[in-house]
C-alpha cells in the first residue's frame, strides 16, 4: 500500500504530508525552496522524509528553480522547486520562463495565502480577485503548466498531473497551494483514496524520468530517399538530444552515415566533443570547421535541434542552400524540406527508426576530411594579460572527466562554449540560452552536482556573478564539491562591447577584488585569485580530490574581445564571412562600424 494511503488510514495525514508523499512517489529525490510562511507546512514535512526527499535551501527563488532546472538537464530526472507567495513566486517567474523556452520538466510548488482570504486585503494577494494579481495566469504566460488546488484532498492528486504533464510536455508545470489548503487535514475518505494515492509507474521506468518507450511511424519515403543519395551529410545535434538522453542513438546514426556532427551553442553535451569527426558549435558563438562542414555538406540532418539565430548566425545561407532534414518534436525556426516528427519525450525512438532504415547505407565519400576544430582569430589583449581564450582553454584542459561544466551568459559565456570542450566519460556542459538570463549558471551548478554527484565547474562573469553569485552561500552550506571560475572584466563586458561599438563609450565598473571579498565573508570556502595560466591550472587540478567548495577569480579587460561575431572588429568579420541568421539580425550591421 502507498505511504499516502496508510496516512490516510491512521487519520494524520495534512495536505502538506500528502504532497510530499506524492512526490516521493514520482520520484523526485531533491526539493529546491526558499522557505516562507506560505509554503513553510510543505517545507517542514518535506524535511521530515529527509531520507526519501532531500532539501536545500536556496538563497533566492531563480536560483531555486535554476537547481532543478540544471538538475534535469545534467542527469533527465526530475526535480522540484518551492517558493512562498509574492515576491518569492515572482522571483521564481525568470526561471520559470528559461525551463519553458528551453524545454526543460521540473514542477514548482508555489505557495499562497489561506484562500479564504483571496479577494479580501490578504497580503501577498495573487489569486485575481478583486483586482489583485493573478499568479496563475502570470505563470501561465512563461509557457508552464499550472493549477491552482482548493482542497487538501486533490494535492496528490495535482502533483501527480502536474509531474506527468511535464514530463510529457516537456516544460515546467507549477502547483499554487494556498496555506489552508497545505494545513487542511483529511480524515478517512476512502472514496478520496484513488486521488491521493501512487500512481503505478511501469516497472522498467523510474517514475521521475521521460517515458521514452512511445512507438514511432515509419520513416517518411522521402526523407529516406533524400539520405540515402546524399553524399556528404552533417549532422546537427540539438539541446533535445540532451534533455531526452538521445547522446547513444545520435552516435550511432553519425557513424552509420559516416557524418560529421556540429552542435547549437545550448547542446554541447549532445555529442562526444572529442570524437574525430566533431567539428565544433554552430552560430554566433560557434566554429569556423563547423560552418566549413555544412559548406562541404549537401545534406543537413537536424536532430533535436531548433536552429534559432544563435544557432544560424553565419550559416543561415548555407542551411537555405542545402537539403534540411529535421528529427525531432519542435520543428525548427527555418524551413526543412523533410521533417520526421517525434513525441516531446521520446526523441531516441525516432532516431532508431531512421537508423533502422539506413541499416544496410554506406557512405562513400566521408564528410569529415576538412579541418577537425577551428576557432575564431579573435584579437589578444594589449598589455600581455589573460585573453577569454587563455582562461577558457586552461580550464578545458583541467577539469576532470566526468565532471560538469556549467557556463553563464556573455562574453564568458561565449569563450566557455567556443574554447571549452565538455568533459570526457560522459561529461556535461549546461548552457541556458531559452532566456538567456545571468546568473543562471550559479543555482544550475548546484542542482547538477546533486543530479550527478560529481563536481561541476561554473564559470561566471563578474556581471552574473553580483546579481546572484551569493547562491555560493549555498554550495558552502551544504559542502558541496562546486568550483567557482568568475571572470572579472569590471563590468557587464557583453553591454560593454556594444557600446563601444554603437555609442562609442561604456559603462565598466569600479575594480573589485572578488576572490579577496567572498574569502573575507565566508570561511569554510578556498577563494583565490589565478594571475595566469599555469596557476589557473594548477588551482582547478587541486579542487578535483578535495571535495570541498572553492573561488577562483581571473581578471581580463574589459576591452577584451570574445569569440563572438557580433563583437568582433570588422576586419575579422570580413574573414570569416558571415550572413544574417534570421529577419533582423543585426550582425550586418556591424560590419560598417569600426
Amino acid at each position: 500500500m502507498a505511504s499516502t494511503e496508510l496516512q490516510l488510514l491512521s487519520g494524520t495525514a495534512t495536505g502538506a504530508t500528502t504532497a510530499v508523499g506524492a512526490l516521493v512517489e514520482a520520484g523526485v529525490k531533491h526539493l529546491f525552496a526558499v522557505h516562507g510562511a506560505n509554503c513553510e507546512d510543505i517545507f517542514a514535512a518535506a524535511q521530515g522524509r529527509h531520507s526519501d526527499l532531500r532539501t536545500v535551501v536556496a538563497k533566492h527563488e531563480f536560483s531555486a528553480v535554476a537547481m532543478a532546472d540544471g538538475y534535469f538537464r545534467a542527469s533527465c530526472r526530475l526535480a522540484a522547486a518551492m517558493t512562498t507567495s509574492g515576491g518569492g513566486s515572482l522571483n521564481a517567474l525568470a526561471a520559470l520562463g528559461e525551463a519553458a523556452a528551453s524545454g526543460v520538466p521540473l514542477l514548482a510548488l508555489l505557495g499562497e495565502p489561506p484562500s479564504n482570504l483571496a479577494g479580501k486585503g490578504a497580503f501577498q494577494d495573487q489569486s485575481g480577485s478583486a483586482g489583485s494579481m493573478d499568479l496563475a495566469h502570470a505563470v501561465q504566460a512563461v509557457g508552464a503548466w499550472c493549477e491552482r488546488v482548493n482542497s487538501p484532498l486533490r494535492l496528490a492528486g495535482s502533483i501527480r498531473r502536474a509531474v506527468a504533464a511535464a514530463l510529457r510536455e516537456r516544460r515546467p508545470a507549477a502547483i499554487l497551494v494556498p496555506k489552508d489548503v497545505q494545513q487542511g487535514s483529511i480524515a478517512l475518505v476512502p472514496a478520496v483514496a484513488d486521488d491521493v494515492s501512487r500512481a503505478t509507474p511501469s516497472p522498467d521506468r523510474d517514475p521521475g524520468m521521460l517515458d521514452v518507450s512511445q512507438p514511432h511511424p515509419e520513416l517518411p519515403s522521402g526523407a529516406r530517399c533524400a539520405l540515402e543519395e546524399a553524399q556528404r551529410i552533417v549532422i546537427i545535434a540539438g539541446l533535445d538530444v540532451v534533455l531526452t538522453d538521445s547522446r547513444e542513438a545520435l552516435q550511432t546514426l553519425a557513424e552509420l552515415l559516416g557524418a560529421a556532427v556540429a552542435v547549437e551553442p545550448d547542446a554541447m553535451d549532445a555529442y562526444d566533443n572529442h570524437a574525430p569527426n566533431f567539428v565544433g558549435v554552430l552560430g554566433a558563438m560557434g566554429h569556423p570547421s563547423a560552418r566549413e562542414a555544412i559548406a562541404r555538406a549537401d545534406l543537413c540532418l537536424a536532430v533535436g535541434a531548433r536552429l534559432g539565430q544563435m544557432a544560424t548566425t553565419g550559416i543561415a545561407d548555407l542551411l537555405a542552400a542545402r537539403t534540411l532534414l529535421h528529427v525531432g518534436s519542435r520543428p525548427p525556426w527555418l524551413t526543412a524540406q523533410h521533417h520526421v516528427p517525434a513525441p516531446s519525450s521520446a526523441l531516441t525512438p525516432a532516431i532508431h527508426q531512421v537508423t533502422a532504415c539506413l541499416s544496410r547505407r554506406r557512405m562513400r565519400v566521408a564528410a569529415t576530411d576538412g579541418p577537425h576544430l577551428s576557432h575564431l582569430p579573435v584579437p589578444r589583449p594589449s598589455r600581455g594579460q589573460l585573453s577569454y581564450r587563455d582562461f577558457a582553454e586552461a580550464i578545458s584542459a583541467s577539469v576532470g572527466a566526468g565532471t560538469t561544466v556549467v557556463a553563464d551568459a556573455g562574453n564568458t559565456g561565449s569563450a566557455a562554449v567556443h574554447y571549452i570542450r565538455t568533459p570526457a566519460e560522459n561529461g556535461r556542459f549546461i548552457l541556458a540560452l531559452g532566456m538567456g538570463g545571468m546568473g543562471f549558471s550559479f543555482g544550475a551548478g548546484i542542482g547538477a552536482m546533486l543530479a550527478t554527484g560529481k563536481r561541476s565547474y561554473v564559470i561566471a562573469g563578474d556581471g552574473s556573478f553580483l546579481m546572484h553569485g551569493l547562491e555560493i552561500h549555498t554550495a558552502i552550506e551544504y559542502r558541496m564539491p562546486i568550483t567557482f571560475i568568475i571572470v572579472n572584466n569590471d563590468g557587464n563586458a557583453a553591454c560593454s562591447g556594444r557600446e563601444r561599438l554603437i555609442l562609442h563609450q561604456a559603462n565598466i565598473f569600479r575594480h573589485s577584488t572578488l576572490a579577496g571579498g567572498i574569502g573575507a565573508m565566508f570561511s569554510a570556502i578556498d577563494a583565490r585569485r589565478a594571475s595566469s595560466v599555469s596557476t589557473l591550472r594548477s588551482m582547478i587540478e587541486e579542487t578535483d580530490g578535495d571535495g570541498g567548495t572553492h573561488l577562483i577569480e581571473v581578471c581580463i579587460p574589459n576591452d577584451a574581445h570574445p569569440p563572438y561575431l557580433p563583437l568582433l572588429p570588422a576586419e575579422i568579420i570580413e574573414q570569416h564571412p558571415t550572413a544574417p541568421a534570421v529577419p533582423g539580425n543585426d550582425l550586418e550591421g556591424y560590419r560598417d562600424r569600426d
